[in-house]
């Protein structure tokens, strides 16, 4: 037999590889044998290990006995590190068909190229069984997302669609921050149990699933809604497993929350806290009442074990896992900066909802509870001039009413802190021009800051809805240069504030106009915050001494409430306030204003003042 070529030596030793028997290896075992980390989505790239509370998770995640797992986790844990490892896993030590979804066909790529291409790429035990794709004999689309290897495929999908469910069949399927994705994928039902339908194959399935918890907590006399968290759902129906975690003064072992954790304050003599001391940031053994602190953390990881409180689950297959981020192994994530997050937190509702969420791995629970419309007293202002130092933008949103456009200017300050400017009324039939070229001269007008510069209205947001879609589309068309937006208040109630892409709608006088589909649910979340912020802080509302902002303007303001299901309704007839309030906050993010970098910059003036001096105009008379 003649010497055989390089080419027929890789075909034998790739038949080697998949008949060769290989050692049984747990998850866990498997990845710290071979697993590692790369420098493109690692602070801490090279030879990975395992983290003693992940142990048990990624043992479950390949093991042939549990169906479902569930991690109810915070953020910047870990997870999609775990979840490469058990792709890689199932590349190499189980060859099995897997699929791995994403809240997004754009995230998906982005996964694709961000985690999975560099860990295809640093991972000798995998790289050398993923196929290369050829220019000639793949689509671009194969080359990212889909990855072939002997007995299976890996392919990366995005959860929006039914599309990417049809016709799928996999032993191992996956889902990352499942709480974001579309509760509904196109037509085919509830999208998660839509995912899991692709695993009904195989007796040894595994569908792993995951996240931070969004939404209400599930509760199981209650009828199941949209505005439920569905990690939350999926992890109570699960052997709900808490790390407990010894002492390391007298070996005691319990579970560990954030209401356990303690600081020292100063208090005055009515035993008020006037200081906080996070940096002294421990916990006490209900035992022994011995502090501890957090250098003893991966002591107390390395010997804690996983409590199930629903242990009945494991015959359903179903093991759901909770963790917080008090075992974060992050250098960033410490006790006393946890305690240091909560107190900035504590002060603004929308920043104690991430912290909860993002930090605690909790869910949240909205309270609504009816404001007092004369509270709003304490808002008003006598302002130095129209525009009050401090605001580094102007916006306004319109209203559209059949006999009326109702429009309101806002100045917008760091941080979302806002002033009320002006609030209009134009009466007139809006199917008829004449009200029309009312709100376009005032859209024009100019308005003076109390700096001695001159404003005029950066961007508007105008509602399609109500009887007069056409005239607003005629109307927004020729002035889209001026930043004047036709808008459309999304349906669901997890659509972001603006869209990455404006539909296109066709005009009945000629051509096409951009619309906005913007997700007013999410925005009046934001508006309602700052409502309800009673310090002047970020997303304090100023409101000035006028005959427009008064008792019925309030009531407006806060005439929807947010349900159980994540929605808002109306709690009286008339909204107008609340709307307009939410378009301009919502022309905001169309215009990609960054409130931020303009705290920097200083406010966006149209011309100076003549006794201004040694300011410089640039662009046409705006000025920074």
């Amino acid at each position: 037999m003649g010497k055989l070529t390089a080419q027929q030596k890789e075909i034998i030793n790739y038949g080697i590889n998949i008949l060769k028997p290989r050692p049984i290896l747990t998850g866990s075992e498997w990845a710290d044998e071979h697993f590692y980390l790369s420098a493109e989505s690692s602070a801490v790239p090279g030879k990975w290990k395992t983290h003693p509370w992940q142990k048990e998770i990624l043992d479950a995640m390949t093991d042939h006995f549990s169906q479902i797992v569930v991690l109810k986790k915070p953020t910047r844990v870990g997870f999609t590190k775990m979840l490469n490892c058990v792709h890689g896993y199932f590349i190499d030590q189980n060859p099995s068909v897997q699929l791995h979804y994403q809240p997004t066909t754009d995230e998906a790529r982005g996964y694709a190229e961000d985690e999975a291409e560099p860990m295809i790429r640093d991972n000798p035990r995998i790289s050398k069984l993923i196929e290369t794709p050829n220019t000639r004999g793949r689509v671009k689309k194969e080359k990212t997302v889909k990855k072939l290897y002997p007995r299976g495929y890996w392919e990366i999908l995005g959860a929006e669609s039914d599309r990417n469910f049809n016709r799928r069949t996999a032993k191992v399927v996956s889902g990352d921050e499942i709480d974001t994705w579309k509760k509904e994928a196109g037509k085919a039902g509830d999208t998660i149990t839509t995912m899991m339908r692709r695993t009904s194959d195989f007796w040894d399935r595994k569908n792993i699933i995951g996240g931070k918890p969004v939404g209400a907590a599930y509760n199981p006399e209650v009828e199941l809604d949209d505005g439920v968290s569905v990690v939350d759902y999926w992890f109570q129906r699960g052997t709900q497993e808490y790390r407990h975690l010894p002492c390391p003064h007298c070996n005691h072992y319990q579970k560990y929350e954030f209401e356990d954790l303690l600081w020292e304050k100063d208090k005055d003599k009515n035993e008020k806290t006037i200081k906080h001391y996070p940096n002294t940031a421990h916990f006490k053994c209900k035992e022994c009442g011995e502090k501890i602190y957090d250098h003893h953390k991966r002591w107390m990881d390395k010997h804690g074990k996983w409590v199930s409180e629903n242990p009945d689950a494991i015959s359903d297959g179903i093991r759901s896992f909770h963790i917080w981020a008090m075992l974060s192994y992050s250098p960033n994530v410490t006790w006393s900066n946890i305690v240091k997050e909560f107190l900035d937190a504590k002060k603004n509702r929308l920043k104690l909802k991430a912290f909860t969420n993002e930090v605690l791995a909790r869910t949240w629970e909205e309270e609504y509870t009816k404001i007092d419309v004369g509270n709003f007293n304490n808002h008003l202002e006598e302002y130095q001039a129209q525009v009050p130092d401090g605001v580094l933008i102007l916006s306004a949103g319109v209203d559209t009413q059949d006999k009326r456009l109702e429009c309101e200017v806002i100045g917008w300050c760091k941080n979302e802190r806002s002033y009320s400017i002006e609030y209009k009324i134009f009466q007139g039939d809006t199917t008829k021009p004449e009200v029309w070229l009312q709100l376009d001269e005032y859209l024009k007008k100019t308005f003076y800051h109390e700096n001695g510069g001159q404003m005029k209205i950066f961007c508007t947001a105008i509602d399609t809805g109500g009887h007069s879609t056409q005239q607003v589309y005629e109307f927004c068309k020729p002035r889209f240069v001026r930043r004047i937006y036709a808008v459309k208040g999304a349906k669901t109630i997890d659509a972001p504030i603006t869209p990455r892409l404006a539909s296109s709608v066709k005009v009945k006088k000629g051509g096409k106009i951009p619309l906005f589909m913007v997700g007013v649910n999410m925005a009046k979340d934001v508006i309602y915050s700052h409502i309800t912020t009673e310090e002047i802080s970020a997303g304090y509302m100023h409101f000035p001494s006028g005959e427009n902002y008064n008792a019925e303007y309030f009531k407006q303001l806060t005439a929807e409430k947010r349900a159980k299901d994540g929605r808002w309704h109306k709690t009286r007839a008339r909204n107008e306030a609340l709307d307009v309030r939410v378009y301009g906050y919502c022309a905001l993010f169309i215009a990609s204003v960054d409130l931020e970098l303009l705290s920097h910059r200083g406010p966006m003036m149209f011309t100076q003042i003549s006794q201004r001096k040694g300011r410089r105009t640039i662009s046409k008379g705006i000025q920074r």
